[in-house]
């Protein structure tokens, strides 16, 4: 779970698409339009619609926070397990909403740019839901032991 947690992170917080323009370069990120200097650009917003910047950086952390509060419930693994159920729920919606803001900002970016190419970190949202699929079956596995212990008793 914490490796999930890591990875929705990294994808939040890394660039989606990478371009120049003007003489100067720029990364489209999950929250707005950065220059390489580090700066969000508050005049981005003819290249970027905030609102689904918004609702994508939402929906990532919302998917970052789930598996903390999942940890938790360590001796509720029925609970724990509908957590993760929601979880992987939220990652394949971040992945489809993830694709089409690549989507969206790749037409934007290539009317106004010739010096651009896409980043790999959106991919990392599949990988986070490989694991996260794993911690359902390891969870459902621990589950099905204790029950087992209980039953021999």
């Amino acid at each position: 779970m914490t490796l999930t947690v890591a990875l929705v992170c990294i994808a939040l917080l890394m660039p989606v698409i990478y371009f120049s323009m003007a003489g100067a370069d720029f990364r489209v990120m999950t929250y707005g339009l950065k220059s390489v200097s580090g700066e969000v650009l508050a005049g981005g917003e003819e290249l970027t619609a905030p609102v689904l910047s918004a609702c994508l950086t939402a929906l990532l952390g919302l998917a970052a926070l789930v598996p903390l509060v999942a940890m938790f419930f360590y001796r509720r693994r029925l609970i724990q397990t509908r957590l993760l159920g929601a979880e992987f729920v939220l990652l394949l919606g971040g992945a489809g909403f993830m694709g089409y803001y690549v989507w969206t900002f790749y037409g934007i970016v290539a009317g106004v740019s010739e010096n651009y190419f896409l980043s790999f970190f959106p991919l990392v949202l599949v990988a986070a839901m490989v694991v996260n699929y794993l911690a359902i079956r390891g969870v459902l596995r621990d589950e099905m032991m204790v029950r087992a212990a209980d039953r021999i008793r």
